[in-house]
């Protein structure tokens, strides 16, 4: 889980680097959820 997750970098590096099952993240910026839901999509994580 990743509060303020912002561009979703952290969730990302987990996901792909560490193997993470899964990773969520939240924030109260909708500028910053359409940001880290390109970003997941540019990562081939979706």
């Amino acid at each position: 889980m990743d509060p303020g997750c912002g561009d979703a970098i952290m969730i990302i590096t987990a996901v792909r680097d560490y193997k993470a099952m899964k990773g969520k993240g939240t924030d109260i910026d909708q500028n910053r959820v359409k940001e880290s839901q390109k970003s997941v999509e540019m990562a081939g994580l979706t």
